[in-house]
């Protein structure tokens, strides 16, 4: 069973997301470490505007540097703290590392009850439109806020930020009018 989050994680590595993706259902955002890209920023501040940034990095000296950062940038963030003590047995200090209890612990305000799916934007979908339109998906991903990422991705961020096919269709059809 994965738990599904009310917010969006914000994470150091892929082996985090990597992880807690194997257990969690939801929106995981990747740092690139200390380097905080420019796209990955914009997304998460569009993303905030729908949902709480929960930021989840490394509890150590690094993570927490870096979770003070991204604090600044992003107003609405919630930082979640992980305790070294409650990681288990393990001598690394990351997030991977935690036990799925440890991480269930720390989240335990931020997991719904109802697990209901709304992801309404296939790729298929988005490609016919696009296609009709002679219009390429970096328009979206630039509409959107998103980045230049892949179709996949490019997919669950529409539906993380909750954009509908409707809200797509309409700015389509005003494009040429800007």
């Amino acid at each position: 069973m994965k738990y599904q989050l009310n917010g969006f994680l914000i994470v150091e590595g892929n082996g985090d997301k990597a992880y807690l993706s194997s257990f969690i259902d939801g929106e995981i955002v990747v740092l690139d470490g200390y380097n905080l890209k420019e796209d990955t920023i914009g997304y998460i501040k569009e993303l905030a505007k729908k949902q709480t940034p929960l930021i989840m990095t490394d509890p150590d000296d690094a993570g927490k540097k870096i979770a003070q950062k991204l604090g600044k940038i992003i107003e609405n963030a919630v930082i979640i703290d992980v305790k070294l003590e409650q990681r288990g047995n393990y001598k690394k200090t990351g997030i991977a590392e935690c036990s799925k209890e440890t991480i269930l612990i720390s989240l335990h305000n931020y997991l719904k009850e109802d697990v209901s799916k709304n992801n309404t934007i296939t790729f298929n979908w988005l490609y016919n439109v696009l296609n009709t339109y002679n219009l390429g998906i970096n328009i979206i991903q630039e509409r959107y806020n998103i980045g230049q990422i892949n179709n996949k991705q490019t997919i669950k961020r529409l539906n993380a930020l909750g954009v509908s096919k409707e809200d797509i269709i309409k700015f389509i059809k005003g494009y040429g009018n800007q």
